[in-house]
């Protein structure tokens, strides 16, 4: 996560015939070797996963303090964000503009990579959430628990859309400008009983997450 910044530089093709492990890792783009073009390489996502699996301990602490660590963890994330972008050095590849007004400033400071994820762009992101998790993790409510079904299981909501972008394939023409995952998603075939199938998944996921989420 830290580190993979260094690696920018490195075109897939000085890899040859390797290339596309070096595109599954580090760079996105087509694949080559299948149809598929790729946002998501491994580097620094599994960082970014492995991180998260190590910091479950601290950030579902039941120690008074913990709210107190998780916010100042986060503010020390958007405060490096910050000094970073400011010095416009190590970080990101997409540089900052130095000229123009305020609005065009603004939004290039925050113009940050994310396929791969560059470390500002993990910094920006990552550490208003822990802030946001230290202010939230005690709230209460009708909003609250809806706030927390969706987040025990985000997987089973982004399952959920690939089968409705399958089912609407059959509803509507191909539009133009299609790339990326959504362009393989939006071109993948419905399968067959999709509605019961939608339900089974769906169905077995929330008991796996224990979400009691009602299936039609």
């Amino acid at each position: 996560m830290l580190g993979h910044n260094r690696l920018d530089g490195i075109a897939p093709e000085a890899f040859g015939a390797l290339a596309p492990l070096w595109r599954v890792l580090h760079v996105s783009g087509p694949l080559e070797i299948v149809p598929v073009y790729l946002l998501y390489p491994l580097v620094p996502w599994a960082g970014v996963m492995a991180l998260g699996y190590a910091a479950g301990p601290a950030v579902f602490s039941q120690h008074p303090g913990a709210p107190r660590r998780l916010a100042w963890v986060g503010a020390i994330l958007v405060i490096g964000f910050v000094a970073l972008r400011a010095l416009g050095g190590y970080g990101d590849p997409s540089p900052r503009l130095d000229d123009g007004n305020a609005a065009l400033l603004g939004m290039s400071f925050l113009n940050l990579t994310k396929y791969p994820p560059s470390l500002l762009f993990l910094l920006m992101t990552l550490g208003p959430a822990l802030a946001a998790l230290a202010l939230l993790r005690r709230a209460k409510g009708p909003v609250a628990g809806v706030f927390v079904t969706f987040g025990r299981v985000p997987f089973l909501f982004y399952v959920a859309h690939i089968y409705g972008r399958a089912r609407a394939r059959g509803r509507r023409r191909r539009r133009p400008g299609l790339s990326g995952v959504g362009h393989v998603q939006h071109h993948l075939p419905a399968p067959r009983g999709l509605r019961a199938r939608v339900a089974g998944d769906l169905s077995r996921m929330a008991r796996c997450r224990g979400a009691a989420l009602p299936v039609r």
